[in-house]
């Protein structure tokens, strides 16, 4: 999740030269919807980030940090990206060694459970990757010029 996260965060970069280019804030972008009853851009970044977060530190059994959720400026969803990919960056992979069978009882679950594979591929990844083409779609639908490459990235190829 955090090689999405800075994709991501590499297409807010394009998008601030491309408001640069157009002479408006990046800021403008932040209440973007493609609906009436739709999340804006800024929560997409938000809820984003806090898929990520929480399943790593719920699949390791540690508390998520929070985030206050009080960004008002594009610089500060950058801020949160960044924040978020830190976090992620500092787990190791042994870390997730028992996260299979880890019991994800969370408030929302209304007193079910879930293991932990089926909470990440069942829940969260689903969630996050929502969130995240979201954010790209609107950007793109607000004619900022990116396509599937930035929002894939620097791929991990290997020789033969």
């Amino acid at each position: 999740m955090a090689g999405s996260l800075k994709n991501l965060l590499e297409i807010l970069k394009k998008t601030e030269e491309h408001t640069k280019t157009s002479n408006y804030s990046a800021d403008n972008f932040l209440g973007m919807r493609m609906f009436p009853n739709m999340l804006p851009f800024s929560a997409q970044i938000r809820i984003a980030c806090d898929s990520a977060k929480n399943a790593a530190a719920y699949l390791t059994r540690q508390v998520p940090p929070v985030h206050e959720d009080n960004e008002q400026i594009w610089t500060d969803f950058k801020d949160r990206l960044l924040k978020t990919i830190n976090y992620l960056e500092s787990f190791k992979e042994s870390d997730f060694e028992q996260a299979d069978n880890i019991k994800i009882d969370l408030k929302q679950f209304n007193g079910k459970y879930m293991n932990g594979h089926d909470y990440l591929i069942c829940r969260q990844v689903p969630n996050f990757y929502f969130h995240v083409v979201t954010a790209y779609n609107l950007l793109r639908m607000g004619g900022v010029d990116i396509g599937k490459s930035d929002y894939l990235g620097n791929l991990p190829m290997r020789d033969n």
